[in-house]
């Protein structure tokens, strides 16, 4: 049970903190992920407060910094960097992020449970759609702790809104309008006063203090649904699949693989790409995306017969997993060959890195069939991923890009277009201008100059708008240092 003194502590830092993301965070609406810096920085790690130290369960260390440092990584991102589109990835991928954080670490024995059991799941969205529980509650103890219920204060705070009630309707009723027409410096005065109060009414404030209460009440929902510790009743029980059927099945996929591969054995390792850009389109990413959904269909396959038939079927799900294995790696090839022409680009960065992590992920899957113990492969999955994609979060990614696609265009074969890089950012801001210095002794690139000229001056002023709460780290050398 919480404490009195711990409610008050909760509700007032979760005041704060929904106090602190209307003032400071509010220009997600009107500029997007430009409007996203060192104030979302603070307030993941506000969050990250609020769920952890105001926590009335206290998790192993180990279990909750397993999960915490990807989201303090991801958060860190905001301020490191002024890529967009990892910024607008990291607002859809936190918020989970930060529900399964939560409850994976207020789940008592979640060291012993099994993620790819049904009961699990269900625990997840049961303890998810929990928080909808405690929004009542939320609501009254915010109300509590602002209008306290002791010591007789109601009726002093009932009567002082009533006063000022009573004021307000006889002064705007009577007074003003009697005191305006008697002296007209105080109808100018009171003219001005009423063009104030209707900007401070306007609508933009309005829905600000609606956004603020309703923040609120979420945010303590969530950490009075997600601050407790919850046991969880272990699966012992594995379910059995049909062997006759499952070696049918798996057997039969195999062999429409191996006639795959036989037929397309050409096509499956690519050596070079077609000159018409359509067609390495069609044969590049159609082809990658095709291979890649068919390795994800083969994960699912795993994880339904992964140690759930006999012997047989298992070394049937072993040949499986290397022919799987296979179609992921001419995926990759075929990724590799668009880089190595057409040169980086964020979809092509993330596409390469997903095959990287795929292909750990397979070796993990071919490693556990020849282990004695059980894998929990879901678990595996989802903390490894979300590992993954939080060191991408704070990896240079575009000034790899640049880099990269700078070195492969000197290359007499490359298809790189290096225009087609001003949608990155001023991440490469630097980078760009060493770029434009070395065109500019050039004559013969005088319009490329210029378009880069006018690249560089739309980042500075870019950065010019935005207020210092939203800076990142690049807002800080063009202000400092470059």
């Amino acid at each position: 049970m919480i404490t009195t003194q711990r409610s008050v502590r909760s509700v007032i830092f979760t005041l704060g903190l929904s106090l602190f993301w209307v003032v400071f965070c509010w220009g997600i609406w009107e500029r997007g992920p430009w409007a996203m810096g060192i104030n979302y920085l603070l307030f993941v790690l506000g969050l990250a407060f609020l769920f952890d130290f105001q926590s009335v369960y206290r998790a192993p260390l180990r279990r909750q910094f397993s999960w915490l440092i990807p989201i303090i990584l991801i958060a860190l991102s905001f301020f490191l960097y002024e890529n967009p589109f990892i910024k607008a990835v990291n607002v859809v991928v936190l918020p989970p992020l930060f529900a399964v954080y939560r409850i994976a670490v207020t789940t008592g024995n979640e060291s012993n449970v099994r993620w790819s059991g049904n009961k699990w799941i269900e625990h997840l969205i049961r303890r998810f759609f929990g928080v909808l529980l405690k929004v009542g509650s939320a609501a009254e103890m915010i109300g509590r702790t602002i209008v306290p219920l002791k010591n007789g204060r109601t009726d002093v705070v009932r009567k002082v809104v009533l006063g000022v009630g009573i004021l307000v309707l006889v002064s705007v009723a009577v007074f003003i309008p009697l005191l305006s027409s008697a002296d007209p410096m105080f109808e100018k005065l009171t003219d001005d006063l009423w063009r104030q109060l209707a900007d401070v009414l306007s609508m933009r404030y309005v829905f600000k203090t609606i956004f603020f209460a309703a923040l609120s009440v979420v945010l303590l929902a969530m950490s009075l649904s997600w601050n407790t510790g919850q046991d969880f009743v272990v699966e012992e029980k594995q379910s059995t699949m049909d062997d006759i059927v499952s070696g049918i099945v798996l057997g039969g996929i195999l062999l429409l693989y191996l006639l795959f591969m036989y037929t397309q054995v050409q096509s499956l390792w690519v050596g070079s790409l077609p000159t018409a850009f359509s067609e390495t389109e069609i044969l590049v990413k159609k082809g990658f995306w095709q291979l890649f959904i068919l390795s994800g269909i083969n994960v699912f396959l795993f994880l339904v017969y992964y140690r759930r038939t006999k012997a047989v079927v298992q070394k049937i799900l072993v040949l499986f997993m290397f022919a799987s294995l296979f179609l992921l790696v001419s995926a990759a090839n075929r990724m590799g060959m668009y880089v190595w022409f057409y040169g980086f680009s964020y979809e092509k960065f993330f596409a390469t890195y997903t095959v990287l992590f795929a292909l750990i992920l397979f070796g993990y899957l071919i490693r556990s069939l020849f282990s004695a113990e059980r894998k929990d492969i879901v678990k595996f999955l989802i903390t490894g991923f979300v590992w993954m994609y939080a060191v991408a979060a704070v990896l240079p990614m575009e000034q790899f890009i640049f880099r990269a696609n700078a070195r492969l265009s000197e290359r007499p074969d490359s298809r790189i277009n290096m225009m087609e890089l001003q949608m990155l950012s001023a991440d490469v801001y630097g980078l760009v201008r060493q770029q434009h210095a070395m065109i500019s002794e050039a004559s013969d690139e005088s319009h490329t100059k210029e378009i880069w000229e006018e690249w560089l001056q739309d980042q500075e002023r870019k950065s010019r708008e935005k207020a210092w709460y939203e800076w990142t780290v690049q807002d800080l050398k063009l202000r400092f240092l470059l």
